[in-house]
């Protein structure tokens, strides 16, 4: 008897030990069901591309315009003439009517009350299991810097994600998906539109100074960590998608002590070698935009030679679609002073990638041809934090979350979410 009571209690660790396995399985599962369903808008995708943001210049009157200038000139008439059809033509390029801030709040709200703006997105706005909540930041510039802040509403705050979006990005379309995801599974949010994006004051996409830039959102996140109740004492992630990555790894840097890791997701932290422009290009370009962090009107011109990065984001056409259906994108090629900055900053990286000492995880698809998935590994392999993880998703494209098949995005939220709950 007393031998086969010992089995026994041998035997109990065991089953306990496969029934927490078998429960975590289950977990695991339960989560990775309800992260495909919230990325289910399939319905809601568009079946042709919508029409791009007009120009706030038009072919006509500029045409008018050289003409008249053409009949009065008395010398070299054809030039005239052919300068006045590159400027018909690019100047309606150049510029759109969604360049200024106020024309994009307009246009924004004017969407949102539209049939275009989608139900599944409107049903976030009233969904009673969240808590959002969106404000303007005035800067130390006196700009009003759009932001939004995600809370669960029935459940415990377990952590806080400060979110960084990408370039030509905003917080308040496809990252409300995201933050919901988050916010359901008990992390409260944080996010702000940098300048020249979104609802945010600046021109559209421009960006002059990078630094002063990560200088604005690292303020504005450690003010919401240090000041709200609700938030205090919770444990800080940064989360940054492509150009968002930088920023994440620029402003952890800032003030380390304050954030207990970040995610990088298609991380923009370092330019290629093949696919930078010859150094004789980059200084002619810094000759003509002036110094890195100056303003010029050069500087503001769309005029940076790049593929079309739109394309290469989304893997499914409908999505790419979806994504850019409303009136805060942006489709011209990169102005120089941003292009500049980019450089800059990513230059500064990769300089300084052996001392990132912060936890974090790492994804990237295999397949993006927008940020390069090799140097993701070169940043993985010569940084020197402790705590490290890296996925590489085979085939995967550029927007791993909203450009893939749900399933994929799902689990890609799911490898992150997990990723937050062991560390949190």
């Amino acid at each position: 008897m007393g031998n086969t009571q010992t089995a026994v209690e041998k035997a109990t660790p065991i089953v306990e030990k496969i029934e927490a396995m078998e429960k975590k399985a289950d977990n695991d599962q339960d989560l990775m069901k309800s992260m495909v369903k919230a990325l289910d808008y399939d319905p809601y995708l568009p079946t042709e591309e919508a029409d791009g943001i007009p120009s706030s210049i038009t072919f006509r009157p500029v045409m008018t315009l050289g003409l008249i200038v053409y009949v009065l000139a008395v010398t070299f008439p054809a030039a005239i003439l052919v300068l006045t059809l590159i400027l018909a033509k690019l100047l309606p390029y150049m510029y759109r009517t969604n360049d200024s801030a106020v024309a994009r709040r307009k246009a924004w709200v004017e969407w949102t009350k539209s049939e275009r703006c989608p139900k599944i997105w409107k049903d976030i706005m009233v969904d009673d299991a969240l808590v959002i909540e969106e404000n303007y930041w005035i800067n130390s510039r006196g700009m009003a810097l759009m932001t939004i802040t995600t809370l669960p509403a029935k459940t415990p705050i377990k952590g806080v994600v400060c979110s960084c979006h990408g370039y030509s990005e905003n917080a308040g379309f496809l990252k409300r998906f995201e933050h919901a995801m988050f916010a359901k599974a008990g992390y409260a949010v944080l996010a702000i539109e940098y300048e020249g994006h979104g609802r945010s004051d600046g021109d559209i996409t421009l960006i002059t100074d990078f630094q002063r830039l990560c200088k604005d959102v690292s303020k504005y996140f450690t003010e919401k960590l240090l000041n709200v109740e609700a938030l205090k004492g919770k444990r800080a992630f940064w989360m940054g998608e492509s150009m968002g990555g930088a920023i994440a790894y620029t402003v952890y840097n800032i003030n380390p002590k304050l954030y207990s890791g970040v995610i990088f997701y298609a991380p923009m932290l370092k330019i290629a070698d093949e696919m930078k422009p010859p150094q004789f290009v980059i200084d002619l370009i810094l000759l003509l935009v002036g110094e890195i962090g100056s303003d010029s009107f050069v500087g503001t011109l769309p005029l940076s030679p790049t593929a079309d990065i739109q394309k290469a984001v989304f893997k499914d056409t409908r999505k790419r679609y979806f994504a850019l259906n409303h009136p805060l994108n942006y489709s011209q090629f990169p102005r120089l002073a941003t292009s500049r900055e980019l450089i800059e900053i990513t230059n500064q990286i990769e300089k300084s990638m052996e001392s990132f000492e912060a936890p974090f995880l790492l994804l990237h698809g295999g397949a993006d041809t927008v940020t390069d998935p090799n140097l993701s590994k070169e940043f993985y392999k010569n940084s020197s934090s402790n705590d490290k993880t890296f996925h590489l998703y085979d085939g995967m494209w550029h927007s791993l979350i909203h450009g893939e098949p749900k399933e994929n995005g799902g689990k890609v939220m799911c490898d992150i979410i997990k990723w937050l709950n062991k560390r949190a």
